[in-house]
C-alpha cells in the first residue's frame, strides 16, 4: 500500500490541499520537501530514498524537468503512485514516465475556482491524454456560445459545479457575476476551457477560451 507520500508544493498553492488531505484524510506519512529539494532533482532522489516515499506529485513541467535527472529516474523506478496536474499533460510526458516506472500514473484536473480538483485519470499506455471523469459531487457541462449542452466530440467550453464550486472572488463583485453563473439549475463556474467529451463520459481538454497562458506554474 501506499504509505508515505512526498509533497513538494508550497502552500499558497491550493494543490497542497490534495497532498494533505490523501494523506491525512487516509492516515498516511505526509513528507515535505525544502524548496531546494523540488527545485534539485538529485536532492529530490535522495529524499525519495531516505524517506522510501511511495507517491510523488507534480506539475506536468516539474516533472518533466525532474526527469532529466538518472538519480530521480532511479529513485522513481519503484514508487507507487505518480500523479500530474496544475497544466496540460503532455503525451511525450506520459511516454517518458511509463518507459521508467511501473507506477500507477494519474492525471489531476480542476480550477481554483472548484476548490482543488474536478477530475481525475489514471493513465495507461495511451497516447491520448484525459482528465477522466467529473469526480464525486462534480457535475460538467459542455456548451457552445450560447449556452446549448454539446454532444460527444463537439468542442465547446467547460462548466464545472457541484459542491467544491467556490464562493467567488473576494472584493471582485463584477468577476463574480461573470464567471459563477447558474446553468440548469446549477451553480457553475465558467472555467474559460475549450473541452470535449469521449463516448466513455471522459474529458478531452483542448485550449483556453482567452487569452492567459500559465508560466512557471501562474
Amino acid at each position: 500500500d501506499t504509505e508515505r507520500i512526498l509533497s513538494v508544493t508550497t502552500i499558497s498553492f491550493d494543490a497542497a490541499l490534495q497532498d494533505i488531505g490523501t494523506a491525512f484524510f487516509n492516515g498516511k506519512t505526509l513528507v515535505l520537501a525544502t524548496e531546494e529539494q523540488a527545485n534539485n532533482p538529485i536532492e529530490l532522489a535522495r529524499l525519495i530514498n531516505e524517506q522510501q516515499i511511495n507517491m510523488v506529485s507534480g506539475t506536468p513541467s516539474r516533472w518533466q524537468t525532474w526527469l532529466t535527472s538518472d538519480d530521480f529516474i532511479k529513485a522513481i523506478s519503484h514508487i507507487q503512485i505518480v500523479r500530474a496536474g496544475g497544466e496540460k499533460f503532455p503525451s511525450q510526458l506520459l511516454e517518458e514516465l511509463t518507459a521508467v516506472t511501473s507506477a500507477r500514473i494519474f492525471n489531476c484536473y480542476g480550477p481554483t475556482e472548484i476548490t482543488v480538483a474536478s477530475n481525475n485519470k489514471e493513465l495507461k499506455q495511451s497516447s491520448l491524454v484525459t482528465v477522466g471523469k467529473p469526480q464525486l459531487n462534480v457535475k460538467e457541462f459542455i456548451v457552445d456560445q450560447d449556452g446549448n449542452e454539446l454532444p460527444v466530440g463537439v468542442v465547446g467550453e467547460l462548466y464545472i459545479g457541484g459542491r467544491g464550486v467556490a464562493r467567488g472572488y473576494n472584493n471582485l463583485d463584477e468577476m463574480t457575476c461573470e464567471r459563477f453563473i447558474n446553468y440548469k439549475g446549477e451553480r457553475v463556474s465558467n472555467s474559460g476551457d475549450y473541452a470535449k467529451w469521449k463516448n466513455d463520459g471522459d474529458v478531452i481538454l483542448i485550449g483556453r477560451t482567452d487569452n492567459r497562458i500559465k508560466l512557471r506554474g501562474l
